[in-house]
């Protein structure tokens, strides 16, 4: 093989493999946790924010706590929401949001320990500094 061709199929892997990671990290999901303070006397998410800052239409919401992640949401500037879970490095906040102002996302009372949230609002993941604490 020829120094060109090696180049040329080095080049091929090269790509072909960051195509596939970055497949990868789009698809990649991971829930929101919900009582991940381990106190089953306190509410589910012991906080709420209120979006700030959003580009676009909104705040994109994600599947996982990464910026390559599929944008599942969209959340308005104003809107409340709930901090219920945190990335490792505390970029990301993991929230749950009602769909409607009224709607009850089930998150008042305790919960024995740390779970994926499955209720009936909508969760994802959100730029932390995008959600600032207003209560808890």
């Amino acid at each position: 093989m020829s120094p060109k061709q090696f180049s040329r199929v080095s080049t091929t892997l090269f790509l072909t493999a960051a195509m596939v990671t970055s497949a990868a990290l789009a698809d990649e999901v991971r829930p929101v946790r919900i009582a991940t303070h381990e106190q089953p006397d306190l509410d589910a998410c012991l906080s709420m924010a209120r979006v700030v800052e959003a580009g676009g239409t909104g705040l994109a919401v994600r599947a996982a706590p990464d910026g390559a992640a599929a944008v599942t949401d969209e959340i308005a500037v104003g809107a409340v929401v709930f901090l219920c879970d945190t990335s490792e490095d505390e970029v990301w906040s993991g929230v749950v949001y009602p769909q409607t102002e009224d709607q009850d996302c089930g998150l008042g009372s305790g919960v024995e320990t740390p779970k994926p949230y499955d209720g009936p609002c909508k969760s994802g993941w959100v730029l932390a500094d995008r959600v600032p604490v207003e209560a808890g």
